[in-house]
């Protein structure tokens, strides 16, 4: 069983929650092979790297646990015939889904399908792959903060249309000591409370770090976590593409939006100047047509791809042009880091500091716009709550 402990995102890693990808076949169901071959090649590719990060964490003896993923062969039908299976309240006819769909076999299968899709939202709620673990949970000393309910009316309060991502992780949850007891709970599903993704807050001791979420936030923050500092910063994105802390004493971050000088004055912080991309100028061939949201290099005349994506997956892709990867990294331990790409100005810091970078690339990073800190969900980490921040 595991254990959660988790105080910073830097004292020794003992095991995390690594995401995971649809299958290829997750798109067979496609027709155009412009569109088909290359989502494929997105998937593949995705999950060979996801692999290669997996064996990294390993060889450290980090403990690295994946979420389920499903068989979705005939989502596209789902979506196709959804209309004849709900009634104008939006119930579910499930004797009518296993008329079409024989092959779920039993009402139960075919509930817990539906506990992962909304078969009569509009194209644009696909369920995104559970890549990144993150965003859907907060892991705060012993306990785990589930920010997606598996409860589909109360998500749909929250959220509108689509299902809960929690689905995926169900599997984990079991896995967890004391998973029956008070070590997983669910924050506030409603919209003045809920907090959107996990990396909008970022622990450090006896500090919780809130980038600029609503009010109500903030006070739920106060009162649930009475004897924490809480900081707020002001983002313009999610807080680990934004800065992080990397051991005691040293900072990575790409501007001023947290206070360093008021809170961490003695800290050495590196700072990032900008995004660190590879040749841009493709990408500015296509960022009106995809709103500066996502790319994937050498498809940027496939408007077949553009259009499919824009139709069927906006919730899949963020907003990539906003993305410093070089922020978003996992420290495995004080003297180790895992890094998407290399930046040599930032491992020569990293190495004045004694702590040896690791590359470990992600190659669709701009396509799903996340990186290596997104893709995990640190679960226990050695070492109990020290004060960091003044």
């Amino acid at each position: 069983m595991a254990i959660i402990n988790c105080n910073t995102g830097f004292q020794p890693l003992v095991e995390c929650w690594l995401g995971d990808c649809y299958r290829p076949d997750f798109f067979d169901y496609v027709d155009n092979k412009k569109v088909k071959n290359i989502l494929r090649q997105i998937t593949e590719e995705t999950i060979e790297d996801l692999d290669n990060i997996r064996e990294i964490l390993e060889s450290y003896n980090v403990t690295v646990k994946r979420p389920r993923i499903f068989d979705f062969d005939h989502i596209y039908n789902i979506y196709k015939v959804g209309g004849a299976c709900v009634d104008d309240e939006l119930n579910v006819n499930i004797d009518e889904v296993l008329r079409y769909f024989p092959r779920l076999i039993d009402k139960q299968g075919v509930q817990n399908w539906l506990n992962s899709y909304d078969i009569y939202a509009d194209p644009g709620t696909l369920t995104r792959p559970p890549l990144f673990p993150r965003d859907d949970q907060i892991v705060v000393d012993d306990t785990m903060y589930k920010l997606r309910s598996i409860d589909r009316e109360l998500y749909s309060k929250s959220y509108g249309a689509g299902c809960s991502s929690a689905i995926f992780y169900e599997n984990l949850f079991e896995e967890i000591e004391g998973y029956d007891g008070e070590v997983i709970k669910e924050f506030p599903i409603n919209i003045e409370n809920c907090i959107s993704n996990g990396p909008n807050i970022i622990r450090l001791g006896d500090t919780i770090i809130l980038d600029g979420l609503p009010s109500p936030t903030y006070r739920y923050f106060k009162e649930r976590f009475k004897d924490y500092k809480i900081i707020t910063a002001f983002n313009d994105g999610h807080s680990d593409g934004i800065y992080n802390p990397i051991k005691p004493g040293a900072w990575i971050s790409n501007g001023e939006a947290l206070n360093f000088k008021k809170y961490f004055p003695n800290w050495d912080v590196f700072y990032l100047p900008d995004a660190q991309w590879p040749d841009m100028s493709p990408f500015l061939e296509i960022r009106e047509k995809v709103n500066g949201k996502w790319w994937v290099p050498g498809e940027e005349h496939n408007d077949e791809l553009i259009d499919f994506v824009d139709a069927w997956f906006s919730e899949w892709v963020g907003f990539c042009e906003e993305t410093v990867w070089d922020v978003n990294v996992l420290v495995i331990n004080p003297e180790t880091v895992l890094c998407i790409t290399e930046n040599k100005d930032l491992f020569k810091w990293f190495r004045s500091h004694n702590i040896e970078p690791i590359v470990a690339p992600f190659r669709h990073r701009f396509f799903w716009d996340g990186g290596l800190h997104c893709l995990t969900l640190d679960i226990h980490r050695e070492g109990g709550i020290e004060s960091y921040a003044r």
